[in-house]
């Protein structure tokens, strides 16, 4: 059977511990004793999230000690914290997969907020009740916070045009050359066929090849789009309106663009396709 978790309060039951990988359902994991932070971005550095984090704790620790050091039956006080703490924000708790979409309905329905993009989080970075918070702990200043959520909104937004100007020279200069060059295998493939007789079939080439001709106009059409949404970027002097049009405009016709590629990749040729594909990143690295 599954094992006790030992919590150390005797007025609470036994509890068994969960026996699945959290870790991997679950973007702040409960493991045993512990919780996992797991949200965290591959290219951030943990100070923020953990300054945040640990002021957040700070101050519902100190609400419980208020209250626990002014109750007269200092178990019976305890119990009832416990309690009305998992009442009030129970709807926080989930068991399934964190990863799913079933998860994002779920917490839509429990009124959770779902911050999307960071354009999304952060106006709320500077929210009053937030700015209180870091002031009332000496943690960070009105200025500190406003300041840093400058920063961070910068850095985003010269991220987002880096990338934008990125998949520009991708496409340009590697991914329409490669497909001139395999459509042009295909449509020498079929002329030499034709040369032949008429019974060798050339349908696959030509297939091929009509496929590939209306993703290049479409591909091309995408681009044009996307060095449009990029130069829209230079009336935009405000970094907050900036951010929020990186991810509104910017991010969101990259991926349609990037959805025109991924529709390509598949029907070059191996040797033509200028970038390795997912199965080499995984299976080929030495």
């Amino acid at each position: 059977g599954k094992s006790v978790l030992t919590i150390g309060v005797d007025v609470l039951p036994n509890l068994p511990k969960d026996a699945t990988d959290r870790n991997r359902t679950s973007p702040f994991a409960f493991t045993g004793n512990k919780f996992e932070f797991r949200m965290l971005g591959s290219t951030v550095s943990i100070g923020c999230p953990n300054m945040i984090l640990n002021t957040i704790v700070a101050d519902v620790l100190c609400k419980y000690a208020d209250r626990l050091e002014k109750a007269k039956n200092f178990d019976y006080e305890l119990e009832h914290l416990i309690r009305h703490a998992y009442r009030d924000h129970k709807r926080i708790v989930f068991n399934g997969d964190g990863y799913t979409e079933g998860w994002v309905k779920e917490a839509e329905k429990r009124g959770l907020l779902n911050l999307a993009t960071t354009a999304d989080c952060m106006p709320l970075y500077k929210k009053e009740e937030n700015i209180k918070l870091f002031e009332k702990y000496g943690v960070l200043s009105r200025m500190e916070v406003c300041s840093r959520c400058e920063i961070q909104m910068e850095n985003y937004n010269k991220q987002q045009h880096i990338e934008a100007l990125t998949m520009e020279d991708m496409i340009q200069k590697q991914i329409f050359p490669a497909m001139c060059s395999y459509m042009k295998m295909l449509s020498e493939e079929i002329s030499l066929k034709k040369q032949i007789g008429a019974e060798i079939s050339y349908e696959v080439e030509e297939t091929l090849l009509k496929k590939l001709s209306s993703l290049s106009v479409k591909l091309f059409h995408e681009l044009e789009a996307l060095k449009k949404a990029v130069s829209g970027e230079q009336k935009i002097t405000d970094v907050e309106k900036l951010c929020r049009y990186c991810a509104d405009v910017l991010l969101v016709q990259m991926e349609k663009t990037r959805a025109v590629a991924d529709q390509i990749e598949p029907l070059v040729g191996k040797t033509y396709w200028p970038y390795p594909c997912y199965g080499d990143l995984l299976f080929s690295v030495n």
